[in-house]
């Protein structure tokens, strides 16, 4: 059997993909900061929600 290589080209295609992805959501996030804001208060809310739920009591049977 042979065996099969990967490609030189494609190596590290992955890390600079990762890269171009991160680099592009942190100048997103540094050019509008409300947006922070607005990801903290969407957790905030996500995690209440979740609170209030588990808060319940089981109901017996």
């Amino acid at each position: 059997m042979k065996k099969t290589t990967q490609p030189k080209k494609q190596s590290g295609q992955a890390t600079v993909e990762y890269t171009i992805v991160l680099l592009g959501a942190v100048i997103i996030l540094l050019a509008n900061p409300d947006v922070i804001s607005q990801i903290v208060k969407a957790l905030k809310e996500v995690y209440d929600a979740f609170v209030y739920a588990i808060s319940f009591s089981a109901i017996p049977l």
